[in-house]
């Protein structure tokens, strides 16, 4: 009986699930089933410090502190295994950290949140986010605050390289300043989100009526990052394509990806043997 009730459970959190001829593209709006369909999840939490780690910002934010229009996140300040940018798109926007104006999403919620749009009658709350090239991302994440409830026209895409559409999910039903769990798993990387308000860009009066917060970033086992035929999941170089798999040095990582073919310490651009140990790079003949 208690298989059955999460069957049901996670049927019931699967939103939709979309195929092209480029990727399949499945939607959840239930975390603990999310979850059990990926792998590698890293969550980046919208702590005061975590937004100081965008390139543009350089001071601890505060409440209402007004970000710009665009953050650049590097995986070298973030600790994620890739970058991304989230960036607002009404000209003149900005994103705002936890914006407290008597009726926005962070008045109501314990969440830190980003704004986006916030004051001065930008009332296109449309943003984005990007993932570098060859940072292969296959599954994302993130709570959505203050949606309306269809038929609202708020509409989440998926794109991957070359601006190839997914799919897309009608924001989920609910209040207004309700929150939502959307998250979306895909066999092939995702290069782009996009999230449009439509219809509420000119229901919300000047005022504030979207926020995110915590995004996640995953894997899916099933996806094949690099179409050599080989499944993430048993792949030695998953974004190198490498269909023979082959490991000189048998170290799990393929040839095609390994830097250190040797393992020797030496990468393979500097070592004068790729294939033999030789950390003191000993040359006798000098050749």
């Amino acid at each position: 009986m208690k298989t059955k009730g999460v069957f049901l459970a996670v049927l019931l959190s699967l939103v939709m699930v979309h195929t092209t001829a480029s990727a399949q593209v499945t939607f959840y709006t239930n975390q603990t089933a999310w979850l059990a369909a990926v792998t590698n999840v890293e969550q980046f939490p919208f702590t005061a410090s975590n937004i100081q780690k965008a390139n543009e910002v350089i001071n601890l934010p505060g409440n209402n502190a007004q970000l710009g229009p665009i953050l650049t996140f590097a995986a070298t300040e973030t600790g994620l295994s890739r970058g991304f940018t989230l960036r607002a798109l009404e000209a003149g926007a900005n994103l705002v950290y936890n914006d407290h104006e008597g009726d926005s999403p962070s008045d109501h919620f314990g969440f830190n949140t980003i704004s986006i749009g916030d004051i001065n009658n930008h009332d296109n709350d449309d943003w984005q986010v990007t993932i570098p090239s060859g940072s292969a991302l296959t599954a994302f994440g993130f709570t959505l605050l203050g949606n309306k409830a269809p038929p609202s026209g708020e509409l989440f895409s998926v794109f991957g390289p070359g601006n190839v559409l997914y799919g897309s999910l009608p924001a989920p039903a609910g209040p207004d300043s309700g929150v939502e769990f959307i998250v979306v798993v895909s066999t092939a990387p995702i290069a782009r989100l996009h999230f449009n308000e439509g219809a509420n860009d000119l229901q919300d009066g000047g005022g504030d009526d979207i926020a995110i917060a915590n995004f996640r970033f995953a894997q899916n086992p099933l996806a094949d990052s690099d179409g050599d035929g080989k499944k993430d999941a048993d792949d030695n170089c998953i974004y190198e394509s490498n269909a023979d798999q082959a490991d000189a040095n048998e170290d799990g990582q393929g040839d095609a990806c390994d830097t250190d073919d040797d393992n020797d310490s030496v990468v393979d651009t500097s070592d004068n043997c790729l294939l033999d140990s030789n950390p003191d790079q000993a040359n006798n003949g000098l050749d």
